[in-house]
């Protein structure tokens, strides 16, 4: 069965704004009875229910948190989320804030904001229960405001994802693996990590023989990977495979691999984290562990709507991902 078009499709045949056809979708203002009679064609047609103008609809005041606009996957989640919450008759509302976060915190309060969504907001240093629904997206093991006492997240399934990357190199007959990361992920704890270190070591590896390298999260992935790479070979670190805790790292990786003459995959073996853009068009397509940007924003709209509306919501939501195949294992 074809899915029906979304209200961006359905905006951009009748030459009109996302936000016009979900307001005239939702029965909200007034507009030309052309313009209002084309997009109640098109809405009808795809399947969608149209609410009565005359019903005291309005849209629902939605906030998006995030510290980072220039990550691509950060990038996909929300452009999926203004497409989830239109469909719903809400507005989003972008909030970029990194370093004052209470300030943050205390400006969404003092608003007529209804529900909040955290993408992969590190407010380590702020304890917080809201009065509104909040759901963290990414990243909430670092975040310690919840709603109620409850801490609602949805995350991808990190843990198995570093499992899958692991069992992609032991199948390739790799034993000693170079995991590169960032200080700022929490390495020691983090998911990916500890799924990847714990088949290796279900392997027969030993932990003290796998390195792990934390790069500090003020120089880019790129250039962190690429150096540490390149420092860790000639000190003599001994390593067959590499597991990079993000794309660009491993693309990073493979440029170093490549100016030390060292093969890829022939000599050493590279497998990244993400799934984005970088990991098709790179010198060498990446073998990658794929996340799912449009399931992550689906069920983090799904479970704020619930807690909205007062209903029953899991507190932890895991998405899955895959293995992407290419040309680096």
């Amino acid at each position: 069965m074809q899915s029906r078009k979304s209200f961006r499709e359905i905006a951009k045949e009748c030459n009109v704004s996302p936000a016009t056809v979900s307001r005239i979708a939702n029965g909200i203002g007034s507009f030309k009875s052309e313009t209002k009679e084309l997009v109640m064609s098109h809405l009808l047609r795809e399947g969608y229910m149209l609410k009565d103008p005359d019903e005291e609809a309005r849209l629902r005041n939605i906030a998006l948190a995030v510290t980072d606009l220039s990550n691509e996957i950060f990038c996909k989640i929300i452009s999926h989320i203004r497409d989830e919450l239109m469909k719903k008759g809400c507005l989003l509302s972008i909030y970029l804030e990194r370093d004052n976060q209470e300030y943050l915190i205390k400006q969404l309060l003092q608003s007529r904001t209804e529900g909040i969504l955290f993408l992969s907001s590190p407010y380590e240093a702020v304890t917080y229960d809201l009065p509104v629904p909040c759901v963290h997206i990414l990243g909430s093991e670092r975040c310690s405001i919840t709603y109620k006492g409850k801490k609602y997240s949805v995350s991808s399934d990190d843990y198995v994802g570093g499992q899958l990357a692991a069992m992609e190199l032991l199948r390739s007959g790799c034993k000693k693996p170079l995991i590169l990361n960032s200080r700022y992920m929490h390495s020691s704890v983090s998911p990916r990590v500890q799924g990847f270190m714990n088949e290796f070591i279900k392997a027969g590896a030993k932990e003290k023989d796998i390195i792990v390298y934390e790069a500090e999260p003020s120089k880019s992935s790129f250039n962190s990977a690429s150096d540490a790479v390149s420092y860790l070979h000639t000190k003599g670190e001994d390593f067959d495979c590499i597991f990079a805790c993000s794309d660009w790292r491993a693309y990073g990786a493979l440029i170093a691999l490549n100016n030390m003459h060292l093969r890829v995959p022939e000599d050493i073996k590279l497998i990244g984290y993400d799934g984005i853009l970088i990991s098709h068009y790179s010198q060498l397509p990446l073998t990658t562990i794929q996340q799912n940007p449009d399931m992550l924003a689906a069920s983090s709209v799904d479970t704020l709507m619930a807690l909205m509306e007062g209903k029953r919501a899991d507190e932890t939501t895991l998405i899955p991902v895959q293995v992407q195949k290419g040309d680096t294992v």
